[in-house]
This record gives C-alpha cells, structure tokens and sequence, in this order.
C-alpha cells in the first residue's frame, strides 16, 4: 500500500477512535441524568412519607381536640352526630392521603419514564453513530485495498454522475451498513 492509504487507513482510525470516545462522553451523561431522576424519585416519596405522616398527626390532634369539646358538652364521641362528625374526619383525611399518593406516584412514574426514554434515545444516536463510523472506516480501507491507483474511479451514484474513488465507495457503502447495524 502507498502512503496515502496508510494516512487515510490512520485518520479511519482516529475518526473511528474519536467517535467512540465521543459515545462513551454520551452514555456517562445519560447515567448521569437516570442517577438525578432516581435521587428525585426518591426524594418525592421520602417527601410524600413526611407529609402523610403530618397529616396523620394533625388529625390525631383535631380528633382528640373535637372528642375534648363534646366530651365537655356532654356528648359521647362514638354516638349519632359526634360519631359521624369524627369518621367524616378520619374519611377526609384518608381521602387526601391517597389522593396525595396518587399524585406522588404519577409525578414520579412519568419523571422516571421521561428519564429512560431520553437515556434509551442517546445511548442508540451514540451507537448508531458509532456503527456507521466504523462501518465508513471499513468501508474506506476495504476500498483502498481495491484501489491500486488514487485517481482511478469508478461511476458513482451521487448528484450530476459524480466520480467516485474505491475508497470512497467502500466508504459509503460501509457507511450504510454501519448505520443499519446501528
């Protein structure tokens, strides 16, 4: 092989090098960004946890504090209206406890699905670059080793029936693969 083939075989190399380095940069920002999403998830929920148990502990205090007024009315806190007025209470807070779960988790389930969603994009662009930049280097090198002169051509497919060496043939060609393997 002439020189130039071995510079061009030695900048397929870097390139390809360069690109892999370039996906790698990629994937380690994604985890980054999945790492943030749980450590939030996370918090929500110790957030949620706190909160419900405030809730919890106010509405042990507005209940001892109700059955502490009818009891200094006179009434018994288990009949008729008193008995209702305490379960419509422990049924309320109950509601927006659950209510509050429910926003909890959605908010959460969406944060975590929008994170992998954009972790599974840039992890397959960083491959799919990846491959067709290996595919081109191959192409290249595989078409330089048919390519016994540098000026010889060969009928392309490109605009206006450009002139295409076999190197860069193979290169498109293993371009194409390339990103077909991707």
């Amino acid at each position: 092989m002439d020189p130039v083939t071995w510079i061009m075989i030695i900048q397929m190399v870097l390139a390809a090098a360069s690109a892999a380095k370039q996906a790698s940069v990629q994937k380690k920002a994604a985890k980054r960004q999945a790492e943030l999403a749980n450590k939030q998830a996370r918090e929500a929920w110790e957030a949620q946890e706190k909160a419900e148990k405030n809730r919890k502990d106010q509405l042990k205090k507005n209940l001892a504090k109700r059955r502490a007024r009818m009891g200094a009315a006179g009434l018994s806190s288990t009949d008729g209206s008193a008995g209702a007025i305490i379960q419509e209470m422990r049924n309320d807070a109950a509601e927006d406890i659950y209510t509050s779960y429910n926003q909890t988790k959605n908010n959460v389930n969406a944060s975590l699905a929008s994170a992998q969603a954009n972790l599974l994009e840039q992890s397959n662009a960083a491959n799919r670059k990846l491959y067709q930049q290996a595919g081109e280097s191959l192409g290249a090198i595989g078409g330089s080793f048919f390519d016994d002169d540098t000026t010889k051509t060969t009928s392309g497919t490109g605009s206006g029936g450009d002139k295409k060496t076999m190197s860069e043939k193979g290169e498109e060609i293993g371009g194409m693969l390339g990103g077909l393997m991707g």
